[in-house]
Formats: C-alpha cells, structure tokens, sequence
C-alpha cells in the first residue's frame, strides 16, 4: 500500500487529475508518454517500479 501511495502522490499524477475535464471533453490522455516521462524522472520511475512490482 505504501508504494501506491508514493505513486499517487507523485506531481505527474496530480497534474493529470488537475487536467480532468480537458481529458474528458477532448478524450486525450493528460500526459501523452508516461514511459518518456519516467526516462526523465529516475527517482519516480522507481516509485514506479515499486508500486508495478509490489
């Protein structure tokens, strides 16, 4: 449970729940590579990483 919640509290997905209504009304996803994302966060993707496999 931990790790998801480290997940959920990461600033990528606050974002993308502070883009909603533009997701729902255009029907496009709020960040377009979550994995070119991660790339560039080496210390999310772990959290990541830790959520997928735990």
């Amino acid at each position: 449970m931990r790790a998801y919640v480290r997940l959920v509290g990461l600033p990528v997905f606050w974002k993308s729940w502070g883009k909603l209504e533009e997701v729902v009304r255009s029907g496009k996803p709020a960040v377009s590579d979550i994995f070119a994302y991660f790339e560039e966060h080496p210390l999310e993707t772990e959290i990541f990483d830790a959520r997928a496999t735990g």
